[in-house]
């Protein structure tokens, strides 16, 4: 069996100035939106959405700065 080496597998979190991370809040948007909880963040596998995610908070709040953008890389599984 032949087998090609992977690559590392890269996730994206958005994080807030305060440093809470966007919570994944299920059906409905019940929960609090920043949480410090690390097993129930919302991990985005392609960064088109996170950037998406971290441009909607900047834009729709007027005194806080825009979140960040975290990469999770997994080399080793």
């Amino acid at each position: 069996m032949n087998l090609e080496p992977l690559k590392a597998l890269k996730f994206y979190v958005v994080v807030n100035h305060e440093g809470k991370f966007f919570s994944g809040k299920g059906r409905h948007g019940y929960g609090d939106t920043w949480i410090d909880e690390l097993t129930k963040i919302k991990v985005y596998t392609k960064i088109g959405p996170a950037r998406k995610a971290a441009s909607y908070f900047y834009n729709s709040s007027d005194k806080h700065p825009a979140p960040d953008i975290v990469e999770i890389s997994v080399e080793k599984v």
